[in-house]
């Protein structure tokens, strides 16, 4: 029987925890795309920064799939000769956990399961009965299904633009912040995640100068913590407006300090539940959600090593580390630097002068600011639209891209991770990547028997 061939575009996380599960699947290949080479770890798991920590224990990590989920714990244990409990605590670099992923999918290619290829893939079309990708080089590869798994593509944009070449847009790429001198004086705009890796590795790396931490509302990650489960959730209806959810919430901290239980504990007992309750909210709920709500989800559910939060707090006590809330007005370029007009939150205007100006806002999410000529091609053909408020691609809840062309139904174009934002909420942690990709692995591999194909 003739193999059903998956191309996957796009070879970080998601599309390393998609092939991995498709290769248990003995009449289906996988060629997986990635333009940076960046094959298992992404751009997530490819900092090299020792401060660059995961952030939750290396426990919560979990295997790649649900038979093992020790199986992280125990590669850890044998590379580093320490015992199961004690890896199981630590916060380990993410480039490790990117080693990791990185050694699963290397054992698929040299098995012939899996076919790397570092390319960029810059279109998709038809023919025959066949998608076909096309890559940058001009070459072609011929798939049966395709599965966009780009992550962390477009930087998101911080407001006024600067071509500066002391403007650092991608902080998180390798060796980004090592031109930057240790006396000069930094402004990072983001307070996330990114944001926070930054002042770290300046911090890692000596810096002495003056850091100043800009975003709207001044919010860092909130501290990870290890407890046992919060056991006491009950079932949360569909609720009609955000308040009733924010309430629900409230009371579940407030009942889970009273029988010893963090607060960390109510929000993971509610992230399986997460894209079910996104999926109910009214629209106009979750664009409420959006404009007020999201800074303080984001920075309560995707949380921060406690040790690297104390690194801040510390340069902040020396005066070295200002954060600052509020946004950028205008920029003013110099030959050695920025002048920055900026509103703060309180209402007061104030000018700030920097060295360098570095962007750590996140990825883009919206579908049409992306910065991918593949996109924009799935767009025209309307083989691909927005998902709701134009966030990612509209997908049914397998996977699969929703199109505006009248032959849909024959199409086999899926998504998975980050460009799902909009039609799911959790889409950028491994638990839920991984669940995603078990199950859409077994939708593709049911593909093999049909018999419909674009004509």
């Amino acid at each position: 029987m003739a193999e059903l061939h998956v191309a996957i575009i796009g070879g970080g996380a998601a599309g390393t925890l998609l092939a991995l599960h498709l290769c248990r699947y003995p009449n289906v290949a996988v060629t997986i795309l990635d333009r940076n080479n960046a094959f298992g770890r992404g751009v997530a798991y490819s900092a090299q920064c020792r401060a660059h920590r995961l952030n939750v224990p290396a426990i919560k990590m979990g295997g790649w799939n649900d038979e093992d989920h020790d199986e992280l714990l125990k590669w850890l244990s044998r590379t580093t000769g320490k015992p199961l409990d004690v890896v199981a605590a630590q916060f380990i670099q993410r480039s490790t956990y990117g080693d990791w992923l990185a050694t699963k999918l290397h054992e698929q290619s040299r098995s012939g399961r899996v076919r790397l290829i570092d390319q960029e893939a810059v279109d998709i079309s038809a023919c025959h009965g066949a998608h076909l990708i096309h890559l940058a080089s001009g070459d072609l590869i011929e798939a049966d299904a395709a599965v966009l798994c780009t992550g962390n593509s477009t930087v998101r944009s911080m407001g006024p633009r600067s071509d500066h070449p002391r403007h650092i847009a991608k902080v998180w790429e390798p060796g980004a912040l090592e031109s930057i001198p240790c006396s000069d004086a930094v402004m990072i705009v983001g307070s996330g995640a990114s944001g926070v890796d930054a002042v770290v590795e300046l911090l890692e790396m000596g810096h002495q100068g003056k850091i100043v931490l800009l975003s709207r509302r001044g919010l860092l990650p909130q501290p990870e913590a290890l407890s046992q489960p919060y056991p006491n959730l009950e079932p949360i209806e569909a609720p009609k407006n955000l308040r009733t959810l924010l309430s629900l919430v409230r009371r579940h901290v407030a009942r889970a300090e009273q029988l010893g239980h963090p607060w960390q504990s109510v929000i993971d007992a509610l992230l399986p539940r997460v894209d079910a309750i996104w999926a109910d909210l009214p629209l106009r709920a979750r664009e409420q959600f959006l404009r007020h709500v999201r800074p303080y989800w984001m920075a309560f559910r995707h949380r921060a090593d406690p040790a690297l939060l104390s690194r801040l707090e510390s340069a902040q006590m020396k005066g070295q580390l200002e954060r600052i809330a509020g946004r950028i007005r205008h920029i003013a370029e110099r030959a050695r630097g920025f002048d920055l007009d900026i509103s703060l939150r309180g209402g007061e205007q104030k000018t700030y002068t920097t060295d360098w100006l570095l962007t750590a806002v996140g990825p883009e999410e919206r579908l049409s600011r992306l910065d991918s000529r593949l996109v924009k091609r799935l767009i025209d053909r309307n083989w691909a639209v927005p998902g709701p408020m134009g966030l990612g691609f509209a997908v049914s809840e397998d996977g699969r891209l929703i199109s505006n062309d009248d032959n849909d139904s024959e199409l086999r174009l899926y998504a998975l991770g980050l460009p799902t934002r909009g039609t799911f909420w959790e889409v950028s942690s491994v638990p839920a990547i991984r669940s995603r990709a078990m199950k859409m692995a077994q939708t593709l591999a049911a593909l093999h028997s049909t018999t419909s194909y674009i004509h």
